[in-house]
This record gives structure tokens, C-alpha cells and sequence, in this order.
């Protein structure tokens, strides 16, 4: 399964009023089925996120992000996010088409929790008693390139 997350376009306002920092805040993982219709330009909070999953060996709410630690590459003009993959060892679900990142700052209410991006993994995923996992690409959860 290829990985490619797809940044929120309001994440970057969430940076801007400082709502979040990627160095301390923790990020999390949700997993989500087709009852979630992705929009980059709208949604800014986990509180628009519907279809979370549900099924055994998933709790609501996904996984932390762990390991992310932001590095600027001059020659590419890219910021990039390395993070440790995830691993679910055995769930049972179905429907699973997508992942949405966010960040879940101390004290945050679930409607004020900043998004940051979203994986659409190009088909429906059902599992019975398997492992699930999501294998980062080498740019991490987020690249941003400046001009």
C-alpha cells in the first residue's frame, strides 16, 4: 500500500496562530471509512472527521505518531517530517479507505484539535485477525517546500 499524505491547507493556520507544536503536541492517526468525504480546504479540526472505524484491536481515536522530527533539506527546499510506521497487530474491520492525522495538544478540546493531513489509501481495506500497518515514505507524514 502506497503512502502518500495530502496536507490540510488550514494546518498551516493552525502553525500560523500557534494553535499547535509539532515538537511537543502529540500526533495522532485515525483510521476512517468512506463516510468521510476529505476536504483539504475546510477542514481544520477533528471535530468534521465522521466514519472513524470501528472494530477490534482499534480504539477510537487511532494511534500516536511517534518519532517526528522536523528536518529542512537546503538543497530540495523541503521541510520534512520523519515518523516511526504504525503497527495495529490484529484488528478486525471493514471499510477502512483512508487515515487522518491530527494533533492533540494538552487541554484541547476534540473541536478545537488542529488536522493535519490525509492518507487516502486507494482501496477498501477489511481485515479478520491480521495486522495493519502504515509504512511512512521516506518524506515522512509532511513535506513543505518553499519557493
Amino acid at each position: 500500500m502506497a503512502v502518500t499524505p495530502t496536507i490540510y491547507g488550514l494546518y498551516l493556520e493552525s502553525l500560523i496562530e500557534g494553535r499547535i507544536d509539532v515538537r511537543s503536541d502529540p500526533m495522532f492517526a485515525m483510521l476512517v471509512t468512506s463516510a468521510y468525504t476529505y476536504n483539504q480546504h475546510t477542514h481544520k479540526f477533528k471535530s468534521v472527521i465522521t466514519g472513524e472505524v470501528i472494530g477490534s484491536g482499534y480504539a477510537a481515536g487511532g494511534m500516536e505518531v511517534t518519532g517526528l522530527t522536523p528536518t529542512y533539506d537546503s538543497a530540495s527546499k523541503t521541510l520534512k517530517l520523519p515518523a516511526g510506521n504504525l503497527s495495529w497487530p490484529s484488528v478486525t474491520w471493514t471499510g477502512v479507505v483512508g487515515a487522518v492525522l491530527y494533533m492533540k495538544p494538552d487541554g484541547f478540546p476534540t473541536n478545537a484539535m488542529p488536522l493535519v493531513g490525509h492518507i487516502n489509501f486507494g482501496a477498501t481495506i477489511d481485515k479478520t485477525s491480521e495486522a495493519f500497518y502504515i509504512n511512512w515514505p521516506a518524506t515522512g507524514v509532511l513535506k513543505l517546500a518553499v519557493p
